[in-house]
């Protein structure tokens, strides 16, 4: 059982996965310019905190998959590349998908801590 308060913590990463489920899905380009875009709209603002113990490490999987590569600079310059941008640009669609669809999956997840019954 969840207090308000610990339900409360938790509301904005719904919020968040909820925006990013709606931008995967309705979003222009492909899943990789899509995924880029719900990154920077509303994952990159997601810490570990804003999440229930239980869902974490699926959180944290999901952060790892999407910058896998790191940043890298360009020919040697100043110029970096994203981790984001980088391992985007190396995957291959069905990659993406998966990615996708593992935020799905995590926003079906904490929507349903907000479905079990809770102690005021």
């Amino acid at each position: 059982m969840y207090t308000q308060e610990e339900l409360g913590r938790y509301g904005y990463a719904r919020e968040k996965l909820s925006a990013a489920v709606i931008k995967l899905a309705i979003g222009e380009g492909g899943i990789k310019s899509r995924l880029r875009w719900v990154h920077d709209s509303e994952l990159c603002g997601l810490t570990r905190e804003n999440f229930p113990d239980e869902l974490i490490d699926d959180w944290q999987n999901i952060i790892k998959e999407l910058t896998k590569l790191g940043p890298s600079s360009i020919n040697g310059t100043s110029i970096t590349i994203r981790s984001i941008s980088n391992t985007l640009h190396g995957i291959r669609n069905v990659t993406g998908v998966k990615i996708a669809q593992k935020i799905c999956d995590l926003k079906y997840k904490i929507d349903t801590f907000f479905e079990l019954p809770h102690q005021d």
